[in-house]
């Protein structure tokens, strides 16, 4: 049996299903794109998006790279081996004390400036004028018997003090008591008083055993009679003989009393302290009262005019030292002068630590500003040019031991490889690698390669 209200119900709802039914397949239909769309990659305006991209960057890679260029220029320049040094005196020598004794004065300090010859100090001479007294008296003596004298000895008498001598005072100096000729050198010994005397004896005797050697032969005076006056003859020759030989002692004698006058001279003569060269006392190492012994030092003295200034130069640039080439120099103290001279010295080793060759240089320093021991920065003009080819230094490109540069010419850019020479402030001289006029890229350097396209955007 039928069930007639139940399909009534389901004929009345079908438009209903039907348009539900509708809906659910467009929203199956429109999910189902999606996903494909998902799937399959971007969009269509995606693709031509990423279409775009390659060509803009070709667009971009084949335009010009903006650069500022600066030309080559032609300057004189000189090429300087730079170093740095110290300054040393040109002589230094340490004033010693030749004796012992006691300093009584002492006239020069530190700073003080000293003529060669200048006294610097005095010893105790009382001693040691004594003993110059006591050697010329005995010299005297010994001349004295032989006829000589010191002529024009200008002895002083009196005792001597210990005071520091003045002029016309003071100690009895040998250079003031002994003439400069050795009169007993050229002496006839003939001429010596006692000489004469025993010469005269025998010319009596000889004289005397002649007229009674006649007597006795006559026989008119006896053998003993003769025998006295020969006798008295062979004395006068032994006085004779004697006389000569005294009197040659005499000489020996003056001789060596001479050499001990002049050790005495010498001793009082070290007793003044004086200065062997002209410079500045740089040392003083004594003081009034003190007791110095033999060899003690007294003064350290400097001569720094010339002054010289000694430095290392790297050994790669030995064959450019030569004699004579200018040097410059500054020190911290004159800030902005410089000081001038030339090189004097070479090393003829090269040190084998440092790898560099010492060099000595003089420099005038006649004022005395420069100091020994100042540091000092040192450059030697080894060269100079005046047609040099001068770029900016910014210009330059170095990489792994190469410098290159870009040269700018018809809207590209030249790659060359260059040698460096001398810089001077803010350029480089190129030795080779570029020509005077050309012009030279100083920005964009790290985006410029062979044949780049360029635009000069300033200069």
């Amino acid at each position: 049996m039928s069930r007639p209200g139940l399909n009534q119900r389901i004929t009345r709802n079908c438009p209903f299903s039907r348009t539900l039914l509708l809906l659910l397949l467009l929203l199956t239909l429109v999910g189902g794109a999606a996903s494909c769309r998902r799937s399959t990659g971007s969009s269509p305006e995606e693709k031509g998006s990423r279409k775009g991209k390659p060509a803009a960057s070709r667009s971009s890679a084949s335009a010009a790279i903006p650069v500022t260029t600066a030309p080559v220029q032609v300057r004189s320049v000189r090429r300087t081996l730079d170093f740095v040094g110290t300054f040393y005196a040109n002589n230094e020598v340490t004033v010693s004390s030749e004796i012992e004794g006691q300093v009584i004065r002492v006239a020069f300090d530190l700073g003080d400036r000293v003529a060669a010859g200048s006294l610097l100090a005095w010893l105790d001479a009382r001693e040691s004028d004594l003993k110059l007294r006591r050697a010329l008296s005995e010299l005297q003596r010994d001349l004295a018997q032989l006829g000589l004298s010191l002529d024009g000895s200008g002895h002083r008498p009196g005792p001597v003090g210990g005071a520091a001598p003045e002029r016309g005072e003071g100690p009895l100096r040998a250079s003031e008591t002994l003439p400069g000729n050795h009169p007993e050198d050229a002496l006839n010994i003939e001429r010596v008083s006692t000489v004469l005397r025993a010469r005269a004896t025998l010319d009596d005797a000889a004289s005397n055993l002649q007229r009674v050697k006649s007597l006795y032969e006559s026989r008119v005076v006896s053998q003993q009679e003769y025998d006295a006056v020969l006798t008295r003859f062979t004395l006068a020759q032994a006085n004779l003989q004697a006389a000569q030989e005294e009197v040659r002692s005499l000489i020996a004698s003056v001789k060596a009393k001479r050499e001990v006058v002049a050790l005495a001279q010498k001793e009082l003569s070290d007793t003044e302290i004086r200065s062997p060269l002209e410079g500045y006392v740089f040392q003083r190492h004594l003081s009034s009262g003190e007791h110095v012994k033999v060899g003690a030092p007294l003064f350290t003295l400097v001569d720094a005019d010339p002054i010289k200034l000694r430095g290392e130069v790297p050994e790669r640039f030995a064959a450019e030292l030569k004699i004579g080439q200018w040097v410059e120099a500054t020190v911290e103290s004159f800030a902005g002068e410089v000081f001038s001279g030339e090189l004097r010295r070479i090393s003829p080793a090269s040190n084998r630590e440092s790898r560099s060759v010492l060099i000595e240089a003089l420099l005038s320093n006649r004022d005395g500003r420069l100091k020994p021991g100042f540091f000092a920065k040192g450059a030697i003009v080894a060269r100079t040019a005046d047609q040099a080819l001068m770029v900016p230094a910014d210009s330059l490109v170095a990489f792994a031991g190469v410098t290159k540069l870009f040269v700018i010419g018809g809207g590209r850019a030249q790659e060359r490889l260059v040698q460096l020479g001398v810089r001077q402030g803010e350029e480089v001289e190129i030795l080779r690698g570029v020509k005077a006029g050309e012009q030279v890229a100083i920005s964009g350097l790290t985006r410029l390669s062979q044949g780049r396209q360029v635009s000069v955007s300033g200069r």
